[in-house]
């Protein structure tokens, strides 16, 4: 890509990860998404920000930049954007037809942080408006 006359480097950062932080641009990883894909998340109560990654059964870093194993996910997305917090809630968005359901299950930071891999009642709706508001799509509880 040009600026101007020098050749400057683009780099997607965010590809593969859909988020509510300030200022990160979800709109070209919703344009991509698609019907099955699922993200393992992690919510962090205090500040009411989330990040979410593309789940994978295989890491292929150059097929899929940022994202996570299916076993494991939860606690990669904690440490690279939590500092492994323990006071985070994970998650599990799947885009579905229609819509998007929302699991609680995560044992790298459910049951780490909250002593039960299933996430804790009072933190789930805040995490359904959250992905709602950053995907425009209808959001329940699976």
């Amino acid at each position: 890509m040009l600026a101007g006359t020098a050749s400057v480097l683009v780099h997607n950062c965010n590809e593969n990860i859909i988020s509510n932080a300030d200022g990160f641009d979800n709109s070209a990883e919703l344009s991509q998404v698609s019907t099955g894909d699922v993200y393992r998340g992690v919510y962090d109560p205090n500040g009411g920000v989330f990040y979410a990654r593309l789940s994978i059964d295989e890491k292929e870093p150059s097929r899929f930049p940022n994202a996570v194993l299916s076993q494991g996910g939860h606690g990669e997305v904690n440490f690279w954007h939590f500092r492994g917090s323990k006071e985070t809630i994970g998650f599990n968005i799947f885009f579905e037809e229609g819509g998007i359901s929302v699991a609680w299950f995560s044992r790298s930071v459910n049951r780490r942080n909250h002593g039960d891999p299933m996430a804790p009642l009072e933190g789930r709706q805040a995490i359904m408006d959250a992905i709602a508001s950053v995907t425009g799509r209808q959001v329940r509880s699976k």
